[in-house]
């Protein structure tokens, strides 16, 4: 699957000249508004990423992109998919629902997350070590959410290892003591390629007294699938089906304390990944077993905030569980090494179980003054076992049984966190603020595994023996600093420096003393060099930002494999450096018309040689490009809004998307190199209301595009594609009360 050059120039060129024409469209109409008449306006959008209380998104000297509930709801956003593409320098590598590494500013590697993911208080970052299916970012559905706020760089003093490249924060609807009110939403759809999917939705809010309010949260998905397995004569295999929930309860004894308690539960189910085979055909697989996905999650949180006049105090405590089931086809890999069929009919199961309990307290200054400051002390513990079980199946796939009758394997990790943290600002004078920050971390992490049964099983009388157990920790100080310039109330300028560290780890094999590996891997570091600009024009009417960077990466965690058996392990080797930028521009073109663009552009390459290994692995080079990190993304917005008659308003928006090639290794003589085409997307949405009623039909994907989002290869899987959903046309109706 090799890349089209010229398509994908066309492509990015069109991108590039829409924005100039766009930025003067929007100039020009925006002033002739501004002087018909003040009105037009672009909707506020306030965040709290900073922790030191709600400030407006053009006020915060970061690369920030704030998505609120009016953008969200227009959108119809239901998951990460549906947001992602509006936010410039934000990629995933992404294999289906449930599997979605993300990507920010292109640092992207095995190993653990480099963007952190919270959801409210509760940190829900994936984990997926052995970089094996299943574990990755959960698709937790975003019903009745306040805003999603995407942190560009790295968040190393107030976020801490996990949030080396970047943060990604889900802030959802509190209860409100005010009023009752709430609504209910059902969606129909059909899939091109597949068929028909049925969704509902809906919410309530509850104040039982005029200081306690509860407000409770469901949705149940049934997708269609639109992959069919032609050798098993499965048809849509890659169905979905996802139910869950959210209730939470918020008590306001007094103007000065708050208490919020909630709970968020979800399950999905994937009857098949979303990926086909091109040797195949279009959407089509010729798997020997059938490749189920269960997630099931639960999210339990509790915060207080408390006014003290001179500042405010935040405390919070959150407990992620997560339980995952992947089963992946290891037929290939068995045939590969030299099983014949049928006894190289086989699956791999492997349940996943992880736990995250995360607290954090920290006060936040209101001192009036030129100094304002903000400190706290964060710990967190994480938990994960993993267990792989390699089970015959018969001749239609289906597993013989439960446990492992070819190969198992099982290992867990433990993982301790505490760290202390503050930044705090001065106005040099007026117009000029500095601001520093650090962060003192120490973690440990301990790990066992196990071989439950070797490849053709034990000897007589021999027994599982655990390897042995693997230690691995370490402590530093992460730093920040910026200086920043308000020109006048609309226009502000800041330079940045901040850094970035993501944690290292034991290496787990569970193959007993057949395979031989390091028994640790080093963190990675990066530093970020930052100049941006902010800018409001048009009494509110036309908003620009620009920001540009430069990371140094060092200590990258690689994939390397053991020269024996060529079992992949976790190390470190090179250094990278992205250079890149984004620009974001939104318009309110007249009291209707409403645009947003947006651009990115990441370098992302190695700036040294890998070193050679002793296994014959094609290695990066210097200059090679950072896998999976297109160089260009685009995205553009426009919506209509009008009346059509009596008391129904209406709306039309279109939705459109660019993503440059990439590449899935650094070294283009690799054996399962391969490359990604680039691809755009087009969305359509009209939406009317009266009242309490809403309608909205959509057409999503409107040129039917075959994006290649992700593409995997290896001895165990051949060239597979995961795709994006076919051409989908629905409808909804919400009616509120």
């Amino acid at each position: 699957m090799k890349f089209e050059s010229r398509h994908a120039f066309r492509r990015l060129s069109a991108s590039l000249l829409l924005a100039p024409a766009m930025l003067s469209l929007s100039t020009s109409v925006s002033a002739q508004t501004a002087a018909g008449d003040g009105a037009a306006v672009l909707e506020e959008v306030v965040v709290t990423a900073t922790k030191r209380g709600a400030a407006s998104v053009q006020d915060v000297a970061l690369s920030i992109r704030a998505l609120g509930a009016r953008e969200l709801q227009d959108k119809g956003v239901e998951d990460f998919a549906d947001w992602a593409r509006l936010v410039p320098g934000l990629t995933a590598e992404d294999q289906g629902p449930g599997e979605k590494r993300y990507i920010v500013r292109g640092i992207r590697s095995v190993g653990p997350a480099t963007v952190g993911v919270y959801y409210d208080d509760a940190v829900v970052t994936g984990f997926n070590p052995e970089d094996d299916g299943g574990g990755r970012n959960a698709d937790i559905r975003l019903y009745d959410s306040e805003r999603i706020e995407v942190l560009r760089g790295p968040q190393g003093t107030l976020y801490g290892e996990g949030s080396m490249s970047g943060t990604i924060r889900v802030i959802t609807n509190k209860p409100d003591t005010e009023s009752m009110y709430g609504a209910l939403e059902g969606d129909g759809a059909w899939t091109e390629h597949g068929g028909g999917s049925a969704k509902f939705n809906g919410f309530i809010n509850l104040p039982a007294t005029e200081t306690f309010a509860v407000r409770a949260v469901g949705w149940y998905e049934n997708e269609s699938g639109f992959v069919d397995n032609v050798r098993l004569g499965i048809d849509d295999v890659n169905d979905e089906e996802t139910y869950g929930g959210r209730i939470a309860a918020r008590w306001v004894p007094n103007d000065r304390l708050t208490i919020d308690a909630s709970y968020t539960g979800q399950s999905t189910e994937l009857g098949g990944k979303q990926r086909y085979f091109p040797s195949i055909g279009e959407l089509e697989t010729d798997e020997y077993t059938v490749d189920l996905y269960e997630d099931d999650l639960d999210i339990f949180q509790l915060g207080l905030d408390y006014d003290l006049g001179f500042g405010s105090l935040h405390a919070s405590t959150a407990f992620l569980d997560r339980d995952v089931f992947f089963r992946f086809d290891s037929t290939e890999l068995l045939i590969f090494f030299g099983v014949p069929l049928p006894f190289a009919l086989a699956v791999t199961d492997q349940p996943d179980h992880r736990e995250i309990w995360t607290n954090e307290m920290r006060f936040a200054s209101n001192l009036g003054g030129r100094f304002e400051y903000v400190v706290g002390a964060f710990y967190q513990e994480s938990k994960r076992d993993f267990e792989s079980k390699v089970i015959s199946t018969d001749l239609n796939g289906v597993p013989n049984g439960t446990e492992p009758d070819i190969f198992g394997r099982i290992s867990s990790f433990d993982i301790d966190q505490v760290a202390f943290f503050g930044e705090a600002t001065f106005d040099f004078t007026p117009r000029v603020q500095g601001l520093v920050g650090l962060r003192y971390f120490d973690y440990s992490q301990d790990s066992f595994s196990m071989e439950t049964l070797p490849f053709g099983g034990f000897d007589p009388g021999e027994e599982p023996l655990p390897d042995p157990a693997r230690s691995a920790g370490d402590s530093d100080v992460t730093y920040k600093a910026s200086l920043t310039w308000f020109m006048n109330d609309d226009v502000h300028f800041y330079g940045l420096y901040s850094e970035g560290f993501r944690q290292g780890g034991t290496n787990s094999t569970g193959f007993g003393n057949a395979i031989v590996i390091p028994e640790e891997f080093e963190p990675d570091t990066i530093e970020n060099y930052e100049f941006g600009v902010k800018t409001t024009w048009l009494n509110g009417g036309l908003i620009a930002n620009l920001s540009v960077y430069r990371i140094d990466w060092d200590n990258i965690q690689t994939q390397e494999q053991e020269p024996v058996q060529g079992f992949n392990f976790i190390g470190n080797a090179g250094k990278a450096r992205v250079e890149g930028f984004e620009f974001e521009l939104f318009s309110q073109l007249s009291s209707q018309l409403q645009l947003g663009l947006g651009i990115g552009y990441q370098d992302a390459r190695l700036t040294e040689d890998q070193p050679v290994l002793e296994v014959e692995t094609p290695v990066g080079r210097d200059g090679d490009p950072i896998p999976f990190v297109p160089e260009w993304t685009a995205n553009a917005s426009l919506q209509y809004d009008f009346t059509i008659s009596g008391p129904w308003n209406a709306y039309v928006r279109a939705d459109y998307s660019f993503t440059d090639s990439t590449q899935t290794q650094f070294n283009r003589n690799g054996e399962f190199y391969n490359e990604q085409d680039a691809y755009t997307l087009l969305d359509l949405r009209f939406g009317m209301d009266s009242g309490d009623w809403r309608f909205s039909v959509y057409l999503d994907n409107v040129f039917d595009e075959r994006a290649e989002i992700t593409i995997v290869e290896n001895r165990a899987v051949p060239l597979s594609i995961f795709t994006n959903r076919p051409r989908t046309a629905g409808i909804s109706v919400r009616r509120n009360f």
